[in-house]
């Protein structure tokens, strides 16, 4: 795709968003039925993927650190709050709390130029940011902001998108997308609000598509993925709620077992296992068809190697790592085997410098891991197991 030189103007604040020049271009059944028949197609369609996979060995993981990728790049030292690989192209986009967001090219040598443009949001710290399913544009949120931005990389425009009139006022900073792009779930304290991912032209808002309510604070939502109909939050007393966005007074709930804070839950991109973090550094792995049948399952595994609280977790596509960190400590991260349960030993290395992470992403096909820290800095891995970008 061509990303070009634009600066933006409008009445809205847009004039505070400025592109910097680009240096290369770059080619009939209840909520219960419809929750099981949900993680049914997705179990059943994954235990394809899985086994057609070469499967990942447990203890130690051949990986290596790349050169900085965003040498001269990094302005204001704020914390990184967004990281995704595209999902088609070998492009990385982070951004964070300086309000900047930056495409880089990877899998490039090591004497060739890998920054491929800077997006300046100016008093927008940048808390959340998507690309959409099919890569075309950026959707970007800050906790200071009521409206939410989309960047179109194809023809280098920002277009504002407000709150739908339905909803109260409230920022737009932490939000999930759901895998095919369709919704949005925005996150404001016990409820979660649904938005299309879409925008009406003429009034350049989203359409809004209903409320979900909790009996709890919310710290974190996910879209179960591969069903944008499908919504995960876990509740900040541990309790986990699950709802079909089309019957939204109807939930399922169960409770992640010892939390006493509930931080971040995720959920594995085969939909066979959902991980539960806490306050207190433990994460909680379950199987998804198990929570569906019980209030209080049991972790098919219980992960305590961090005594902080988990503020980001990660799967890979195929489901067989998951990153676990906490951004209270320096190096505070770990890379799990999924299908022994088990932690990587030789990762982190001793002699390796992360610093406080704060998010973590791997790419399509899980030959590359990316790690943002609370300095804004970029780390950057080759998982050698993985031969595709």
């Amino acid at each position: 795709f061509l990303i070009n030189s634009i600066v933006l103007s409008t009445s809205f604040g847009l004039e505070n968003i400025s592109v910097c020049e680009s240096k290369k271009t770059q080619h009939a059944h209840s909520d219960d039925d419809d929750l099981e028949d949900a993680l049914h197609e997705m179990t059943a369609f994954t235990g394809k993927c899985v086994s057609s996979s070469k499967s990942l060995t447990k203890g130690v993981i051949n990986v290596k650190r790349l050169d900085n990728i965003t040498r001269g790049h990094r302005f204001g030292k704020k914390p990184m709050r967004a990281l995704q690989f595209h999902p088609n192209r070998k492009v990385l986009m982070c951004a964070g709390e300086n309000g900047l967001l930056s495409l880089f090219e990877i899998g490039m040598p090591e004497t060739e130029e890998t920054f491929l443009q800077n997006v300046q949001f100016k008093a927008f710290p940048i808390t959340n940011a998507f690309f959409t399913a099919d890569g075309s544009k950026i959707i970007v949120g800050s906790k200071k902001k009521e409206s939410l931005f989309c960047y179109d990389l194809l023809n280098g425009k920002v277009m504002q998108m407000r709150a739908p009139y339905e909803m109260t006022k409230m920022n737009m900073g932490h939000f999930s997308l759901s895998s095919d792009g369709k919704y949005i779930a925005v996150l404001a304290y016990n409820e979660v609000h649904i938005l299309t991912a879409t925008i009406k032209i003429r009034f350049q808002s989203s359409e809004y598509v209903g409320a979900l309510t909790a009996s709890t604070k919310i710290a974190c939502v996910k879209f179960f993925p591969n069903d944008s109909s499908t919504v995960f939050a876990l509740g900040e007393n541990g309790q986990v709620f699950m709802w079909n966005i089309r019957k939204p007074k109807e939930q399922q709930t169960f409770y992640d077992e010892g939390s006493v804070r509930g931080t971040v839950i995720r959920i594995s991109e085969n939909g066979q296992y959902i991980a539960c973090g806490s306050n207190t550094g433990i994460v909680n792995l379950y199987d998804s068809a198990d929570v569906l049948k019980n209030s209080f399952p049991k972790p098919i595994k219980v992960f305590d190697n961090l005594t902080t609280s988990i503020d980001c977790m990660t799967f890979n596509t195929d489901s067989q790592i998951l990153s676990v960190s906490s951004s209270i400590k320096n190096n505070s991260i770990r890379l799990m085997h999924i299908g022994s349960r088990t932690v990587y030993t030789n990762f982190p290395s001793r002699d390796m410098s992360l610093g406080k992470v704060t998010v973590t992403d791997f790419s399509p096909k899980s030959a590359y891991m990316g790690v943002g820290d609370d300095r804004g800095f970029l780390s950057l891995f080759r998982l050698s197991h993985f031969t595709t970008y």
